[in-house]
């Protein structure tokens, strides 16, 4: 164990478009899409003194139903790029003598963490 607790399971889903403008010599065109990134992890109900590691009687002490077993993080992101291209255009044949981009990335959500409800057992 090296201290860095990496979720379990990452999926990624990615949408976009893009349009461009073009003459002989000079391009212009945006690209933008929609990025959602879900990350599930094994819940640790004792992270300050657990050191990371998960044990089944702390999974079994959240609760019996294995749904509840873990966290869940989701985050989405608006992508957005602009560019111009300055050369020679034709087609299928491309040289390029300048090229420039700017890129933007918006966080619309998150990264927002889904953790299960624990009842808390008075100790006497």
């Amino acid at each position: 164990f090296d201290g860095v607790d990496k979720p379990l399971i990452v999926f990624r889903a990615e949408a976009g478009a893009a349009a461009e403008v073009s003459a002989v010599i000079v391009a212009i065109g945006v690209r933008g899409g929609i990025t959602v990134e879900v990350e599930i992890d094994l819940y640790d109900p004792y992270p300050e003194t657990s050191g990371g590691l998960i044990r089944p009687f702390e999974l079994l002490s959240i609760s019996p139903n294995p749904l509840k077993w873990f966290e869940v993080t989701l985050t989405i992101t608006l992508n957005l790029s602009v560019y111009i291209k300055v050369g020679l255009i034709l087609g299928f044949v491309e040289i390029i003598l300048f090229e420039k981009s700017w890129d933007f990335n918006i966080v619309i959500l998150g990264p927002e963490k889904f953790t299960p409800t624990i009842k808390k057992i008075a100790q006497l």
